[in-house]
């Protein structure tokens, strides 16, 4: 088999290594990462993490808090230009 050499410029060089040990660290399984290039250089890399529903489990609800807005009605004093309509009409 014939292979050709991959050259790697040098201020790429960083970014591989990042790469490779977060490919050493995954092991198995889906591995997603996405690379901005720009000019022949990378300009940004970020590794893509699926979470599995067994993390959010165990978020637990701790409280709900139920509140009633009361909007008292004044029937002595009466305002046409209120817009909540408290005047007496």
């Amino acid at each position: 088999m014939n292979y050709d050499a991959v050259t790697i410029k040098s201020q790429n060089i960083p970014a591989h290594l990042d790469i490779e040990k977060d490919i050493q660290e995954q092991k198995n399984g889906l591995f997603t990462f996405i690379i901005k290039v720009a000019n022949g250089n990378i300009a940004d890399y970020n590794v893509v993490e699926y979470v599995t529903i067994n993390k959010y489990l165990k978020l637990r609800l701790k409280r709900i808090v139920i509140e009633e807005l009361i909007i008292p009605r004044n029937s002595q004093l009466g305002n046409r230009t209120d817009p909540v309509g408290t005047d007496n009409g």
